[in-house]
């Protein structure tokens, strides 16, 4: 699929303006007050989309953050998956974490590794699940230090081989540290959100993560082949548990503008998947990975087809003509252009040539508008004081769109609330607001292309 840079921004630039998280049917969800107050949908008519059945389906968009909670309640069931049936990782969640995956390699363990390490068999102290094929069981403790320091310690991960034996296939989070994983909920291909649902509410209320990885002692975890060759390591058998977790809330923010499903607040594009793109590493390199997926190959189905970037380089010189601006042109022009690179402007204005980088051509800059719903004020869609202004040190006009950066809805974290009904508040906000409002517009255009077969041509 190849969308034409002008028509986007156009697109884009209709449709931003004042633009709010608020499909058809979020009266009858989590917050009816919230959104009876929140007027953003029908002063702009986003819900006639939703009408025409463009939700973001079939659209995958790629978070560059800290992490993501998928058991928040409002992001359960968002995760993009491989698609591609002879891909080894098929059916699972496409998550790209190079940190911890560096950490693996070179033998360490590193404070911020996501990956669990369940070498060891010794279950004394603790209650097993009783459905192990071999009677072996693997445990070792959770990575999210969130966890650790609400309890004061580590809880364990069971790893448990219920179909076959020998064939590690399901996942146990002791999440209410009782010593007992017969409570506790089984997570496998298909259904990988770690959750305790304290009071039975059908809300959960602390997150253990989600599993995107079992190690059978066959497959390399996701892109080390990739990265180091032969030289990839391939844990053994039930020794090693990737987990995909929230960092510091901002990457659930950013996704829950995008996809939240209206349990407390509402995505633009409900139906469009997540793929998390964990920060830690050289993040052009991150950019380049998240359009090639697992298999290094655009267009395959295990990449983004959106990207959506909450984050700029503010002390880059140059800006636009930097290094990362050039290397985003690269990939936008060269390696897969079909894939819309959406920025944020940065929060450092009202001053011209602030605009962060990459801020390229082809990088669609996002800035930020005021709302004062939240005060009972119709006053609305002006350039916030901090959002940053062009032009880029090319001369291009940055940013090139605007979206709410001020006050929006957002979901939370289970890490802060412990408890699924409280996790959200309207305080969403900033130029790394307003991107995935623009990020989940651009889904929308994706699917309409899609749906209407128009054919797309490349920037």
């Amino acid at each position: 699929m190849r969308i034409h840079n002008k028509l986007l921004r156009s697109i884009l630039i209709l449709s931003l303006i004042g633009l709010v998280i608020l499909p058809s049917g979020a009266m009858e969800g989590g917050n009816p007050a919230l959104y009876n107050a929140y007027k953003g949908l029908d002063d702009l008519g986003v819900k006639d989309a939703w009408d025409m059945g463009y939700t973001g389906k079939g659209v995958n968009i790629a978070i560059i953050d800290f992490g993501i909670d998928f058991a928040t309640p409002d992001l359960m069931g968002t995760q993009a998956r491989v698609s591609n049936v002879s891909s080894p990782y098929y059916g699972w969640p496409i998550v790209i974490d190079l940190e911890s995956l560096s950490y693996y390699q070179d033998g360490t363990s590193g404070f911020s590794s996501h990956y669990a390490n369940t070498t060891s068999m010794d279950v004394r102290d603790y209650q097993v699940t009783g459905t192990s094929k071999s009677g072996i069981y693997h445990i070792g403790d959770h990575p999210d230090q969130h966890i650790a320091q609400f309890y004061g310690q580590q809880v364990k991960v069971l790893v448990v081989d219920e179909s076959v034996s020998r064939v590690y296939d399901t996942v146990y989070v002791d999440l209410n540290n009782n010593h007992d994983f017969r409570d506790d909920k089984p997570c496998r291909k298909g259904d990988e959100a770690s959750y305790w649902d304290r009071d039975n509410d059908g809300y959960p209320d602390e997150s253990g993560g989600m599993v995107y990885f079992i190690a059978d002692g066959k497959t390399p975890l996701p892109l080390s082949r990739m990265l180091y060759g032969e030289k990839a390591k391939i844990p053994k058998s039930g020794e090693l548990i990737a987990f995909e977790c929230d960092g510091d809330f901002h990457g659930t923010m950013c996704a829950s503008l995008i996809a939240a499903q209206g349990k407390n607040v509402m995505g633009i594009a409900p139906d469009a998947r997540i793929i998390s793109v964990r920060l830690g590493k050289t993040e052009e390199l991150l950019w380049l990975l998240a359009v090639l997926g697992y298999d290094g190959v655009p267009n395959t189905g295990d990449e983004a087809d959106v990207v959506s970037r909450s984050g700029g380089f503010m002390y880059r010189l140059n800006k636009g003509a930097d290094e990362g601006s050039a290397f985003l042109e690269y990939l936008s022009t060269n390696v897969s252009p079909s894939t819309a690179m959406i920025f944020v402007s940065g929060n450092d204005g009202s001053g011209y040539g602030t605009c962060n980088p990459p801020s390229g051509e082809h990088a669609i800059n996002v800035g930020a508008t005021y709302d004062q719903w939240w005060n009972n004020s119709s006053y609305r869609g002006d350039v916030t004081c901090f959002s940053s202004r062009g032009p880029n040190a090319l001369g291009q006009v940055k940013p090139n769109v605007l979206a709410p950066g001020y006050r929006t809805p957002e979901s939370l974290p289970l890490w802060i609330t412990h408890s699924g009904k409280a996790a959200w508040d309207n305080h969403g906000g900033g130029t790394s607001g307003a991107t995935p409002h623009a990020a989940a517009v651009v889904a929308l255009i994706y699917q309409a292309y899609n749906l209407n077969s128009v054919a797309l041509t490349p920037h």
